[in-house]
């Protein structure tokens, strides 16, 4: 991405000179300078290609597999055995954002998530067990239930008041 990055940085860079140039150029350069300045923008159109390294990227596609490799080793992708910490991690991240946007709509509550494992063996949060404290508003807590059924996709919540 950083390479991506860079790219569109020239590209653009390129084209707001371009663009200078041929705004200050009089009538009879207009044309002269439009030429220079396509073919300097199809050369850092084309600069990605040119420099292309095809063993650069197959050093990288090694390191991924060998990374992937190293990761399901440890029960990270699959399995849920000792090493299995990935329905752990989003569980906790998913638990933290449901808290973050329930104290923003004024709500103090304490929820547990549980993580399925879908296509692939990935986990994914499925179900959502929440508590809440007495008086809090009816209204936005059915907010907080329908956000979270939107942006997370849990459906099967739970929910009982302290």
């Amino acid at each position: 991405m950083h390479w991506f990055g860079r790219w569109v940085f020239r590209l653009t860079c390129v084209s707001l000179l371009v663009g200078c140039a041929a705004s200050l150029a009089g009538e009879r350069m207009k044309r002269t300078v439009r030429f220079a300045g396509g073919l300097l923008l199809s050369l850092v159109l084309i600069a990605p290609v040119a420099s292309f390294d095809p063993a650069a990227l197959a050093d990288q596609l090694q390191q991924y597999r060998a990374d992937y490799e190293h990761y399901a080793e440890r029960g990270i992708f699959s399995g849920g055995g000792p090493g299995s910490h990935a329905a752990e991690i989003i569980a906790d991240r998913t638990r933290a954002y449901i808290l973050e946007r329930a104290a923003a709509l004024g709500i103090e509550c304490d929820v547990e998530v549980r993580c399925t494992r879908g296509e692939g063996d990935y986990p994914y949060p499925s179900a959502l067990y929440g508590s809440y404290g007495p008086g809090t508003d009816p209204a936005a807590l059915a907010v907080l239930k329908r956000q979270i059924a939107a942006e997370l996709a849990i459906e099967e919540q739970e929910w009982i008041e302290k």
